[in-house]
């Protein structure tokens, strides 16, 4: 099967209750008969727009909470329009990405059921070529002709493959860019890459395909030839040198060393919940060299989250006060829908059940409504000798649990923030899946919003660093960081 990546969204795993919550799957039932890759859409996107509007904690909040139902309402009725003119499962799947965009909730997103991923595995070449073949859109290749800034062929300038775009007018697009023969793995040549659609006000966007026929829906411009799309694409019209470089060091999920006799390094690439042991176990095999430096280098880098369980024995090496106040609260949007699957779950995953049936009578008084928010303090027992000076080493892939790590840690005065901005993946979390079946696929639908202590919001433009890195190639940051550092 594809890497699970794809099968499930980063978790926000902020101080909730029922922290690792087992998702139940709601069926939305289609009677349509799937013939090849064919699909009833505008069926298929009115089942999930309903289950959103009764449950999903982003569209409580932004849009009931926020009094944009009549926004939403042109927007809904838009993606239902462009329903009516989509009849393949990859055409849907995308028009659902589009949909999902209004809410700017970075967990909820449509992913590949394994049915959809029908093949036996990754070297499984036989069946992922059907698998290709069924759900790729089949153009002729060949360069395109330059028209307007848009039109003509583009480089990837990180890994060098060709998309040609040309006018397109067809199921809601202007614009369409398709691969050459130099594609990417895992797709084909000829098959759509980036679609340019316009959203309900009028806005063109790309709804930009990765590979495993996953996609997003992004703002683009064009500066100097160039073409940027969201903040991880940028094509070019000369084709680039593609040199495979890893800016990161070492990939393992945790490791420790020194750098000189004043500075400690530790790299933690995931805070999923598997790693926690060996995170604690790292830092306790290391501990007295960890209180013998003035400075503490953590590198977390590619750090898409996981559980913050796994950096609670990173606190007393942070704080050089024994209490802090959480950084966010969450608030579950109790619909009758998410709370029967909270009750049910309920003994699962509280070892006190007492406890556990408190926690449901206490929910069933906010159902219809977001439960109160609840800024909570911690205490922490300071380790003696801890270091100085630490700083966080962050990237755009740094996400939810991971920035909550970061903003948490950032409350402490002797930590610095320096690389580039994060994800924003930290609003909106504890997603349940609600299944797709005409599309072979599933929602994230979140359940619960965060707020922050800070009043900002960082959701899908996320945390700035205290210093900037992004002039540099990150091949360097580290080097640089541990020059500022010690100076």
């Amino acid at each position: 099967m594809p890497p699970t990546y794809l099968k499930s969204p980063e978790c926000c795993s902020a101080p909730v209750f029922l922290l690792h919550l087992k998702v139940i799957s709601l069926l939305l039932v289609s009677t349509y008969v799937i013939a090849g890759k064919k699909c009833d859409c505008e069926q298929e996107v009115k089942g999930l727009i309903s289950k959103i509007e009764l449950n999903s904690a982003s569209y409580a909040k932004n849009v009931l909470e926020a009094g944009k139902e009549k926004e939403y309402q042109g927007h809904r009725n838009y993606i239902l329009e462009l329903a009516g003119e989509r009849n393949s499962i990859r055409e849907c799947i995308g028009l659902v990405t589009i949909y999902l965009s209004f809410f700017e909730d970075a967990h909820q997103k449509i992913y590949g059921s394994p049915t959809f991923y029908d093949f036996g595995s990754l070297s499984d070449s036989k069946g992922i070529r059907k698998f290709l073949n069924r759900y790729s859109e089949q153009y002729p290749v060949g360069a395109s002709p330059k028209t307007d800034p848009l039109t003509g062929n583009w480089y990837h300038a990180t890994h060098g493959y060709q998309v040609s775009v040309f006018p397109e007018s067809s199921k809601g697009r202007e614009y369409l860019g398709i691969l050459g023969n130099n594609n990417p793995q895992n797709t084909l040549p000829g098959d759509t890459k980036i679609e340019f659609i316009k959203d309900s006000k009028g806005s063109t966007k790309c709804l930009f395909w990765d590979e495993w026929f996953q996609s997003d829906y992004l703002e683009f411009r064009i500066s100097n030839d160039s073409l940027f799309i969201g903040r991880d694409h940028i094509f070019t019209r000369t084709k680039p040198e593609v040199q495979k470089v890893n800016n990161l060091g070492s990939l393992e999920p945790t490791t420790f060393r020194e750098i000189d006799q004043n500075t400690n390094y530790l790299a933690i690439r995931s805070f999923e919940f598997r790693y926690k042991e060996l995170i604690d176990s790292l830092i306790k095999h290391n501990y007295n060299k960890l209180t013998s430096k003035n400075i503490l280098i953590i590198d977390l880098r590619n750090n898409r989250g996981g559980s913050d369980l796994c950096f609670e024995s990173l606190m007393p090496l942070l704080f050089d006060e024994s209490e802090y106040t959480e950084p966010l609260a969450g608030s579950i949007w109790v619909s009758e829908e998410n709370f029967r699957g909270y009750s049910e779950e309920r003994y699962e995953y509280l070892e006190d059940s007492l406890e556990a049936d408190k926690e449901i009578e206490r929910l069933k008084k906010y159902r219809g409504r977001f439960e109160p928010i609840n800024f909570k303090k911690r205490e922490i027992e300071i380790s003696k000798g801890s270091p100085e000076k630490v700083f966080l080493l962050v990237d755009k892939k740094c996400a939810s649990t991971t920035e909550t790590f970061i903003l948490t840690a950032r409350q402490s005065q002797k930590v610095k923030v320096l690389g580039e901005p994060t994800k924003g993946a930290v609003s909106f979390g504890e997603w349940r899946p609600v299944q797709i079946e005409g599309l072979k696929s599933w929602v994230s639908m979140t359940q619960k919003k965060f707020e922050f202590n800070s009043g900002e919001s960082y959701e899908m433009v996320g945390i700035k660093p205290d210093v900037s890195l992004e002039k540099y190639p990150k091949s360097s940051w580290l080097d640089l960081l541990v020059s500022m550092a010690t100076n």
